[in-house]
């Protein structure tokens, strides 16, 4: 399994003279683009397939709890509340998961970011019945259902 992605090589170039960058200051050189590199999830990474499977998967499964979990705990806690504690939950887990790094204990970058996304997913999924019912319970009754 290789897929292609992109890492920072840079390869030094010069824009010419009197160049402007949005700073307003005039640029001499400049780092061009990253050049794409292939990583191959079976020799680098211990079980790199079912990583990489997992990796795709856990924002699906965390999903589907959480639009079960939220949509049971909305109805016996009160929505605006379970709303509020989906949206924290979305904002950290989206936090961690760009900060997301390998650990000192074995756990490589794939299974971290599987365990934020996994969380990341649990949001989402309590955003989805959470935001449809507070949006048509607000909603003046006049246009409700329209």
């Amino acid at each position: 399994m290789i897929y292609q992605v992109y890492y920072p090589q840079y390869v030094t170039g010069s824009f010419p003279a009197g160049t402007i960058n949005w700073d307003g200051l005039p640029l001499t050189t400049l780092n061009k683009t990253a050049q794409n590199q292939k990583v191959d999830f079976n020799n680098n990474y211990p079980n790199g397939a079912h990583m990489d499977a997992w990796l795709k998967a856990s924002t699906n499964w965390g999903n589907l709890i959480g639009q079960v979990g939220f949509g049971i705990l909305g109805d016996k806690l009160g929505r605006k509340k379970m709303y509020g504690v989906e949206l924290i939950i979305m904002i950290v887990c989206t936090i961690g998961s760009a900060l997301a790094a390998p650990m000192k204990n074995g756990w490589s970058i794939l299974v971290i970011l599987s365990i934020w996304r996994f969380f990341l997913g649990i949001g989402i999924g309590g955003d989805y019945p959470m935001s449809a019912v507070i949006t048509s319970e607000f909603a003046n009754v006049r246009y409700r259902g329209m």
